[in-house]
C-alpha cells in the first residue's frame, strides 16, 4: 500500500521558527523531497483554492477545467489501458501524461485569462517557497 495522504494543520504548516534558507544544494533537495511528501495534501489544497477562485472569477476557465478533470478521470480511472492508441501500440503512462498535459494547456490556455494564470502562479510560488524554506525531518 502507498503512503497515507494526510492534511496537516495550518499551525504546523506555518509553524514559526521552522523556516530558513537551505545551506546547500543537498539540503535544498532533501527539503523539497521531504516537504513534497509530508505536506502534499496542504499543497493540493492551496492549488484547489486558487483554481476555485480562477473558476469563479472567469467562468470559461471553470468550464475548461471541468472538461480537463473529466478527461483525466476517464484516462486514469475508466478507460482501458492504454488509453491513447496509435496503430497497434498504445502510449505508456509517461507518454499519456505528456499528451494529457498538452490537452490541458490547450484547453485552459484557450480561455485567454490572466486571472487564472495569476492564481496558478501565486499557488506555485507559495508551494515552492514553502517547500524550500520549511525545515522538516522525517
Amino acid at each position: 500500500m502507498g503512503r497515507e495522504i494526510k492534511f496537516r494543520g495550518m499551525d504546523e504548516f506555518f509553524e514559526s521558527g521552522t523556516f530558513s534558507v537551505p545551506g546547500s544544494g543537498k539540503e535544498l533537495a532533501e527539503r523539497v523531497e521531504v516537504n513534497a511528501s509530508y505536506y502534499q495534501a496542504n499543497y493540493g489544497l492551496i492549488f484547489a483554492v486558487c483554481l476555485l477562485y480562477a473558476s469563479l472569477a472567469v467562468p470559461p476557465f471553470g468550464f475548461a477545467l471541468l472538461i480537463v478533470i473529466a478527461i483525466g478521470v476517464y484516462l486514469w480511472g475508466i478507460a482501458p489501458k492504454p488509453a491513447f492508441r496509435f496503430g497497434a501500440d498504445g502510449l505508456d503512462e509517461r507518454q499519456s501524461l505528456i499528451a494529457f498535459a498538452v490537452i490541458t494547456v490547450l484547453l485552459l490556455g484557450g480561455t485567454g485569462t490572466q486571472q487564472s494564470a495569476i492564481a496558478l502562479l501565486l499557488a506555485t510560488v507559495i508551494v515552492v517557497v514553502h517547500m524550500i524554506t520549511r525545515q522538516r525531518s522525517l
